[in-house]
């Protein structure tokens, strides 16, 4: 399928160049759709990009997808000249432009990040003639992982500065995963503590009335409030105060379990 090469035309975007079939898809999917020719000239952009960026398509077709979009350097550190190449290698070598992301610039000046999936455009005779790409905007996905790993960071930071053992556990009121609060205090490691393997750590008279307590509140999603001993790493026994929350999403989905033990042994032998 040949799509071909326009120069840079004052026309409506009622022009559609190429394939009538290719450019009714690219208007219908939900992203991005564009068709580069093989010197990185837009051949068509779909009305996602026009609406995203805020360029009429007289302002686009004939361009430079690389000038036009593309800001001097991206949010990784890359920039349009590697991009470019990239993209001529792919050309040069008939392979695929593989998969990858970018920072786009918008008319106004705003950024959005941009991840592709690409394919080439060929002629009967097997000759690369040209490009197809398709771009979801990724930019809020990436902002969202960014807090949550600074959240996260925050969340450790807490974990050592306080003198509590801070825990979390899984939706289903599982100890999961890195816990080095309890590690460091009980002597286990992660395979002893998963599951409930950290109750091996509370007294045998304290263990089943823990799990069936904590059972319930995970049940019923709703504060654990307890008390129950556990045995330092130097085998000493210890008296701890217990309460663990639920954490939702927005939507109301359960995502973890965060709880604090506090050791209050001392209050417990005053009283």
């Amino acid at each position: 399928m040949t799509v071909p090469s326009h120069s840079r035309p004052s026309v409506t975007p009622s022009v559609t160049p190429g394939p009538a079939t290719l450019v009714a898809v690219l208007e219908t999917v939900q992203a991005i759709g564009l068709v580069l020719d093989v010197d990185g000239r837009i051949v068509f952009a779909n009305r996602y990009l026009l609406e995203l960026t805020g360029w009429r398509v007289g302002e686009v077709v004939g361009a430079s997808w690389f000038e036009q979009f593309l800001p001097a350097a991206d949010a990784a550190g890359g920039g349009r000249t590697a991009l470019a190449q990239g993209f001529a290698a792919a050309i040069a070598n008939g392979t695929i432009w593989p998969h990858h992301e970018n920072d786009i610039v918008t008319r106004d000046g705003r950024r959005r990040r941009i991840a592709w999936d690409n394919t080439l455009l060929r002629a009967e005779d097997g000759r690369v003639t040209g490009t197809v790409s398709i771009g979801r905007d990724v930019t809020d996905a990436r902002a969202a992982e960014c807090e949550r790993a600074r959240l996260a960071q925050r969340f450790a930071a807490a974990v050592e500065a306080v003198a509590e053992i801070v825990w979390t556990n899984d939706p289903d009121g599982r100890m999961t995963g890195p816990q080095p609060g309890w590690a460091a205090y009980t002597g286990q490691d992660e395979a002893g503590y998963h599951g409930y393997g950290w109750a091996a750590a509370v007294h045998p008279d304290d263990a089943q009335p823990t799990i069936a307590a904590w059972e319930r509140a995970v049940e019923a999603r709703t504060p654990f409030i307890f008390e129950h001993r556990v045995r330092r790493h130097d085998g000493e026994w210890r008296h701890f105060a217990i309460r663990a929350v639920p954490v939702f999403d927005d939507d109301g989905t359960l995502l973890e379990w965060v709880g604090v033990h506090r050791d209050v042994t001392e209050e417990r032998a005053r009283e």
